[in-house]
């Protein structure tokens, strides 16, 4: 992937930055769905034990983490989930330390509603493009 776009931690010492956290992921799978994104390929950190890719669905994406909980006695808070649109080249990556990530060749609707989102909210922390840190204006024009 050519870009990446990162959020800030959301890691406070109460249940707060946990209910954030969430509130970030729900946001991203209701992009998602406002954009007629149906099927994806899903994998788990290694920290899971599973780094097997599998298809899934965007409504099934609660579904598969509550699953792989129950399987492997662990918190979705302290795993990463991967979330990957084939067709846009594009992948997410819920963050065992309570970010976001999403990387991506080329911008389209997903990434830019997922990032002008981040942007309102003030939780951009950097865009990285093939290794060298570039500013949010910059990636608006080079996209």
């Amino acid at each position: 992937m050519e870009y990446r776009v990162y959020t800030k931690r959301t890691d406070q010492d109460d249940k707060t930055h946990e209910e954030i956290f969430l509130s970030y992921v729900d946001e991203v799978i209701s992009i998602l769905k406002r954009n007629n994104i149906s099927d994806i390929e899903m994998f788990f950190g290694v920290s899971w034990g599973d780094w097997q890719s599998f298809e899934s669905t965007v409504d099934d994406i609660h579904m598969q983490i509550k699953k792989q909980e129950q399987v492997t006695g662990q918190s979705f808070l302290d795993n990463d989930v991967f979330i990957t649109i084939k067709d846009l080249e594009t992948e997410i990556k819920f963050c065992h330390e309570t970010d976001l990530h999403i990387d991506f060749n080329r911008a389209n609707p997903i990434t830019t509603e997922i990032i002008n989102s981040w942007k309102a909210k003030g939780i951009v922390h950097h865009i990285t493009r093939i290794n060298e840190k570039i500013g949010l204006e910059a990636l608006r024009y080079s996209v």
